[in-house]
């Protein structure tokens, strides 16, 4: 080695054996490679192969008289770095930079073409062979030898096989009805002058012809001029369950020194082949919220395409998992896949959902109506929690801002509230909805709102949502009761009546009513009714004389200005009032409450409901006095909608 490369070697291999000539030619095919390409091979670097034969017939300048014929085509040039490269003998390099010619069989950034080691041998003859391979300069970047298998020959004919599909487990095994493997025999060219045949020696548990699809013969013919004949094994899919099946053939050279040397392929036939992939046989969740996913691949041993189906429906062959919605569950899924063979496997996964972070509820507190004061509640099993966990409220409450953490959050409004929980395993939410308690209302009713000096007036309280109550009768009376009891109260003057309606988180709501008071006739001049305008000169008695002042017209189209045909009086407790139309029809007939209902009257609608139209009306009332007197009156009132 050292002599056929001008640098230092540094490190190396040797393969060496010896051999028997059977022939009188030696062929041996091979392909050299580096690391160093693409840009090494201008420095010191210079990796060498060789390939030396010596033995009878030999006479080189190397140990034992060997010979070097690992050489450039045609010349005694060595395979090197030096000699082959991207710029030197470039017609002998194959760029693979990135795979470029290879893709991911060959690592090596550049290669030799494939080359034939040739040599002439004596029959019966012994031979050594020695095949080296150095790295020089250096001992990084390595450089290798690729040596085709079965190529060391001589001059015979040659059996190879090559199977229809490319992986290499099926190199000599073939699927029923899928794969078949073609047979090459190759005779040397110079035999192509005659013909010959060649008879095949057929072993194994295969019968040809009843279990291959295509025509077989027991021997192999050569026309003159042709050097190889292919024979297609080709197997039969005979739907039966068997087991793998074999097949030899051989046959046997008589080589050009007088031996008999017997050649054969073995090959096997399954029923289908043995396809293996990769998936998980069990899965565990422990969040019913997280997705888990099956992954089917790494398919091997078979031929593609393969396509998966799931029993819930997907063709992906990464494919969701559906969950069933409970939190403690065990479901299992089974898939189907198919080869390129359209053979079928099954396969099945446990899917197991194991939630322990639970949220048993949710419950709330409702906020009252004038504060904010509600409370919500999320109920966890703390025996279920893994690990240190986080609370986290969001809502319309104003805390941090609008959201608290904590498992209750209180003091907060009406609204929706939405809790999480997350601990080391996963995550839990749910919500709840604060309510708001109703307002409290005050309702206050009276009988007898109005009259003489001194009223008496019963009051009824039907006020709603509340628990205590402020009674004020507006003459410094005033008291606090827990019912809904009505009251009694006399009055001396007019009042304002007030009544406070309370619930339990002190919200409230007033209600008012007016109690009109008047002094009635003459009475002792030092009480506080009496009335001066009232007393003769003689020291007798009188009363104010009734009095009104009716309007002429009226619009009721709700604009707030003259919508009600009343009429204003004086000195009056009772006002009867009748409206009629032109044919003398009575529209509206009321006895009126001056005192209670002072601007009682007629808004424009007849006793049917509906409403009157414009035009003119007649009316007449009679107004009643403190005392009876009476006053009467009449006229037309017009009555204008728009």
């Amino acid at each position: 080695m050292a002599a056929i490369t001008p640098n230092t070697i540094t490190n190396g291999v040797v393969l060496e054996f010896d051999f028997i000539a059977t022939g009188d030619t030696l062929n041996f095919k091979y392909m050299f490679a580096s690391e160093e390409y693409p840009n090494d091979y201008g420095t010191s670097f210079y990796d060498v192969f060789g390939f030396f034969i010596s033995g009878p017939g030999f006479a080189g300048p190397y140990l034992n008289g060997g010979v070097n014929i690992a050489t450039l085509p045609g010349t005694t040039t060595p395979i090197s770095i030096l000699n082959l490269n991207p710029t030197t003998n470039s017609a002998y390099y194959v760029d693979n930079v990135g795979g470029a010619a290879y893709g991911n069989s060959i690592q090596y950034d550049g290669t030799s073409i494939v080359f034939t080691a040739a040599a002439q041998l004596q029959c019966g003859q012994e031979y050594h062979i020695k095949l080296g391979i150095s790295n020089v300069g250096d001992q990084s970047l390595d450089s290798g030898v690729f040596l085709e298998a079965e190529s060391f020959s001589s001059n015979l004919v040659n059996l190879s096989t090559n199977s229809s599909v490319s992986n290499s487990f099926s190199d000599s095994l073939l699927a029923e009805g899928c794969t078949y493997s073609t047979l090459l025999f190759v005779r040397p060219s110079v035999d192509t002058i005659v013909a010959d045949t060649i008879p095949l020696i057929i072993n194994g548990t295969v019968d040809p012809l009843t279990d291959l699809t295509s025509a077989f013969t027991d021997t192999v013919y050569f026309p003159v001029g042709v050097d190889s004949v292919t024979l297609v094994i080709d197997p039969l899919a005979d739907g039966m369950t068997e087991p793998i099946e074999t097949i030899e053939i051989g046959f046997y050279n008589i080589t050009i020194c007088g031996d008999s040397i017997y050649d054969s392929i073995l090959l096997y036939i399954t029923n289908e082949y043995d396809l293996q992939w990769t998936h998980s046989d069990t899965l565990i969740t422990n969040c019913i919220a997280t997705d888990q996913y099956d992954t089917i691949s790494n398919f091997s041993n078979s031929i593609p395409p393969f396509t998966v189906l799931w029993d819930f429906g997907s063709t992906d062959t990464i494919s969701t998992l559906p969950h069933l919605g409970n939190n403690i569950d065990t479901m299992t899924y089974f898939v189907t896949i198919q080869d390129g063979c359209g053979a079928n496997f099954y396969d099945s996964v446990t899917y197991i959902s194991n939630q322990t972070l639970v949220i048993d509820s949710m419950t709330q507190n409702p906020s009252s109506s004038c504060i904010a004061d509600g409370v919500a509640f999320a109920h966890i099993d703390p025996s279920n929690i893994t690990g240190i966990p986080n609370f986290n409220f969001t809502g319309p409450g104003a805390n941090s801002p609008n959201q608290w953490n904590g498992s209750t959050w209180i003091d907060i409004p009406s609204g929706w509230y939405y809790f999480t929980i997350t601990d080391n395993v996963c995550t839990a939410n749910d919500s709840v909805f604060v309510e708001q308690n109703n307002p409290p209302i005050a309702n206050l009713d009276a009988i007898a709102v109005a009259g003489c000096d001194p009223i008496e007036v019963v009051f009824t309280n039907s006020s709603e949502n509340s628990s205590t109550y402020l009674w004020d009768f507006g003459d410094g009376t005033s008291f606090n009761v827990s019912d809904l009891s009505g009251q009694t109260h006399t009055f001396s003057s007019s009042s304002q009546v007030m009544l406070v309606a309370y619930d339990v988180s002190s919200c409230s709501d007033t209600a008012y009513v007016d109690i009109n008071v008047i002094a009635c006739g003459c009475t002792d001049p030092n009480a506080e009714n009496y009335d001066p305008n009232a007393v003769q000169n003689d020291g007798s008695c009188t009363y104010p004389v009734p009095a009104a002042f009716p309007p002429n017209v009226i619009t009721p189209n709700g604009d707030g200005q003259n919508d009600v045909f009343f009429i204003r009086t004086e000195n009056t407790v009772k006002l009867e009032l009748v409206i009629v139309n032109r044919w003398g029809n009575v529209l509206y007939d009321q006895n009126i409450d001056i005192l209670a209902a002072p601007t009682a009257g007629w808004d424009g609608t007849l006793k049917n409901g509906n409403e009157a139209g414009e035009g003119t009306y007649f009316y007449r009332y009679v107004a009643t006095g403190v005392n009876g007197d009476e006053v009467e009156g009449h006229g037309f009132l017009q009555l204008v909608r728009d």
